[in-house]
């Protein structure tokens, strides 16, 4: 199915679509997470998915295959018709705004919700985030070695 709801930049390390995929990768299973961006107050529109969802599965299906990736698609908030392309891209960065705001939700138990909102910390062109404000479908390919590699060698430095 299609996740209501983008996963871009940073949310791909919280999204349960995502986790689900990277399940299927760590049992060897070819996996695609797909989300559907939505605005705020708007309803879902899943014609882009329902439109180029089977073609890029198809392309996916024969492209090569690492065995530790999952493929991250996006389609943007915008009916089928309005799509401006499918663009290849990295995972997105955004600046998480330093702040904590108080609230109580339905039930009248306090919440409190930390560093919204967030902003494109550097908005580069190869980015998920820049698909999705350019209305095209982001495909992004995600490692499951989440491991720092520089700050990895440095640590090793530090603590022999």
């Amino acid at each position: 199915g299609v996740n209501g709801g983008s996963n871009l930049a940073e949310d791909v390390t919280h999204s349960g679509t995502v986790a689900a995929a990277t399940m299927g990768a760590s049992l060897g299973i070819p996996a695609i997470a797909f989300s559907q961006q939505i605005s705020m107050g708007a309803t879902l529109d899943f014609s882009a998915a329902l439109k180029y969802g089977p073609e890029l599965i198809r392309k996916l299906i024969v492209a090569p295959w690492r065995h530790d990736a999952v493929v991250n698609i996006n389609f943007p908030d915008r009916p089928a018709s309005a799509i401006t392309g499918i663009s290849v891209t990295r995972q997105g960065r955004r600046r998480i705004k330093e702040s904590i705001t108080a609230s109580v939700d339905p039930f009248g138990r306090p919440y409190y919700w930390i560093g919204a909102p967030r902003k494109e910390q550097e908005l580069r062109q190869d980015s998920d985030i820049s698909a999705m404000m350019r209305g095209e479908i982001s495909v992004t390919p995600l490692d499951l070695d989440l491991t720092h590699t520089s700050m990895l060698s440095e640590l090793r430095m530090l603590f022999q």
